[in-house]
């Protein structure tokens, strides 16, 4: 009975490919269910009854998943055993309209990361950080203290300042995760220290995704060579 789910069977492919179809056609259920929401009125008997479908075979997949699981608490507490129960769990957005439990509607998200499991490309990657977890661990340490530095530096700099966006070092940190990813575009420092600090932190950013990235290409290529 476990093969259905044993990616190296017939039966367990084809129970996957089934599973990704249900997937996809969440998805498509969660963008229609929108527009359906935009127009304030309520879901039509199809697609009610559709996505109450998807959620009722969700649902048995995590109780099949989890009775036939060989370690049934391992499963539970691993990474898709937690995406199998948000998926089930995103299923109590059909609710009626205009309750808090709307916003379970967030979890239906998580269904689509279901399509990578099984994954040759994620074990790998899953591999490589394990390889670089360390490293990872130090950059993401440093990434924080420099943002929190950051942070309070512009504070100082323009909090002061007429008309400043700066009114917290909350607001302060915003531009300064901005900064050094995607660039604080509005968030504009007035004084010259704030604009001083602004191009050190822009640089600094450049180096915040060439260093994991290349950590995680050497990795990959570690891994490679491995096992060719």
């Amino acid at each position: 009975m476990r093969e259905i789910f044993d990616l190296d069977t017939r039966r367990g492919r084809r129970v996957n490919v089934f599973i990704s179809a249900v997937i996809v056609l969440s998805m498509a259920t969660l963008v229609v269910d929108t527009h359906y929401t935009a127009a304030d009125g309520g879901l039509p008997g199809w697609l009610w009854t559709l996505e109450l479908v998807i959620w009722v075979l969700f649902a048995v997949e995590y109780v099949m998943r989890i009775a036939l699981a060989p370690s049934r608490w391992r499963y539970i507490f691993s990474f898709y055993g937690i995406v199998d129960l948000l998926a089930v769990l995103g299923g109590f957005a059909n609710v009626p309209a205009g309750t808090s439990l709307r916003l379970l509607r967030l979890l239906r998200v998580f269904r689509v990361v279901k399509l990578v499991r099984g994954s040759a490309a994620l074990d790998r990657f899953r591999a490589a950080f394990r390889d670089i977890a360390d490293e990872l661990l130090v950059y993401v340490s440093a990434s924080g203290i420099l943002m929190f530095i950051a942070s309070v530096g512009i504070y100082e700099l323009e909090h002061d300042q007429p008309d400043t966006l700066y009114v917290s070092i909350f607001d302060s940190f915003y531009w300064a995760v901005l900064s050094l990813t995607a660039g604080a575009e509005g968030y504009q420092p007035l004084s010259f220290g704030g604009k001083l600090l602004s191009i050190f932190i822009v640089l600094i950013g450049l180096g915040v995704v060439a260093v994991p990235s290349g950590l995680l290409a050497s990795a990959l290529y570690k891994h490679d060579s491995k096992t060719t």
